[in-house]
């Protein structure tokens, strides 16, 4: 069994779904089990219709008649005629829409999933014309997962027997990325970008042979080629080194998604969907003594120092104290330091968040915060490769380490 993934740029029009096509007949010998996201920014759209439903604004539900009407359209371009489980998800998602009496998050995962339901029933009604067998799986019947909406923590137990309980045959099975249940059989979420994590989670436990992702890059590059025009492509890496960029902000890859495989030693391979016969980038279980410098940035970084108003010492006791505050707000610490009597760090600017750190940090200590930042991780870096990096017209943050350097600055 080979799990292929097919991210919402690979989708996001009739053109690109019958590209789709021409790859999987390539390898209609094979048996193969196919991983779908929503359709280019449609998870983006339907985000803006919750957005609009939760507060109650009447325009909330309007466009959810774009978002059936474009589907549509685009079902048609691929010659289907008939759209009845189209429509009957339409209705379920007009009752979702309206029901703004439970908290945002638990709101937001009984809408988003559509757009991958949407997607892969009209690729799946449009590949039966193309290839035959072809079967449509539910992908919320086989994962299972808590209840912590829009980053449900996978139930590997309940999952693996799911899923293992499948009776597969030759065909090949399509289905979603990015949902699951609840175990009271609400819907969830994994994630943003939780399509990697899926096909990873699939991987796992049907013992794939291997996993192909299908995006719009040749494999993995050691920078953004927007950004760095003489980004170099990486034929192979370690699940530790794809691991360790996927934790500094890479994009290329969920950072869930190695450990499942990892732990198997099932390969991952990052192929173009715009280019398929190209050898693309392996990650496996392997190391190497060298590899290039990578260069990840995050954006939109805000710094945040807390300073200690009893002049009491940062010392081990008191970083586990606000370590654990930290956690329960939903931080992220992207890169931190320490001194005698205080602790800086910089954090993803999210809505809410510097709000909540003043809030439940302000009465043991002085908070200050900086935003509109940028951060800079340069892995495995030299001189050379410091001198790549953009210039900064202040850097307010600064590490070197053993085998990596982080700036944060303003642009």
């Amino acid at each position: 069994m080979i799990i292929f993934k097919f991210g919402g740029a690979s989708v996001k029009d009739a053109d690109s779904i019958r590209n789709l096509a021409e790859i999987l007949k390539e390898f209609k010998d094979q048996r193969l089990f196919v991983v779908v996201s929503a359709m280019g920014k449609t998870t983006n759209f339907l985000e803006s219709i919750a957005d609009l439903g939760y507060k109650e604004v009447s325009e909330g539900l309007s466009p959810l008649h774009q978002f059936h009407e474009q589907h549509i359209t685009i079902g048609k371009e691929l010659g289907l005629t008939r759209f009845d489980q189209l429509d009957a998800w339409l209705e379920e998602l007009r009752v979702h829409v309206s029901n703004s009496s439970v908290n945002f998050n638990e709101y937001y995962d009984q809408i988003i999933p559509y757009g991958e339901l949407y997607s892969t029933s009209i690729i799946a009604d449009f590949l039966r014309q193309e290839l035959t067998d072809i079967t449509w799986l539910d992908a919320r019947e086989m994962i299972i997962t808590n209840s912590d909406f829009r980053n449900a923590q996978v139930h590997w137990e309940k999952t693996s027997r799911n899923i293992g309980a499948m009776d597969l045959g030759d065909n090949m099975y399509i289905t979603q990325g990015f949902i699951g249940s609840s175990e009271i059989g609400q819907m969830s979420t994994l994630g943003r970008e939780g399509s990697d994590y899926t096909a990873a989670i699939f991987g796992n436990c049907l013992n794939a042979e291997e996993v192909i992702f299908w995006k719009d890059v040749p494999g993995i590059m050691n920078a953004d080629p927007k950004l760095f025009p003489q980004s170099e492509k990486f034929e192979r890496l370690s699940y530790q080194e794809a691991t360790e960029m996927t934790y500094y902000g890479a994009k290329v890859i969920h950072p869930k998604t190695l450990k499942p495989l990892a732990h198997k030693g099932i390969p991952l391979k990052v192929k173009s969907f715009i280019h398929p016969a190209g050898i693309g980038t392996v990650i496996a279980d392997e190391s190497s003594e060298e590899y290039l410098p990578t260069y990840v940035f995050r954006p939109n970084q805000v710094l945040v120092t807390l300073k200690s108003r009893s002049n009491e010492f940062t010392d081990e006791k008191l970083l586990i104290e606000i370590l654990t505050v930290l956690d329960d707000i939903g931080v992220r610490l992207n890169m931190m330091q320490r001194s005698a009597l205080s602790f800086s760090f910089s954090t993803d600017d999210e809505d809410g968040i510097i709000e909540a750190i003043h809030r439940e940090c302000q009465g043991p200590f002085e908070v200050y915060h900086n935003q509109g930042l940028h951060l800079a991780t340069v892995k495995n870096f030299n001189q050379k490769s410091l001198k790549l990096l953009p210039k900064a017209k202040e850097i307010l943050l600064e590490q070197i380490t053993r085998f990596n350097y982080q700036r944060l600055y303003r642009a």
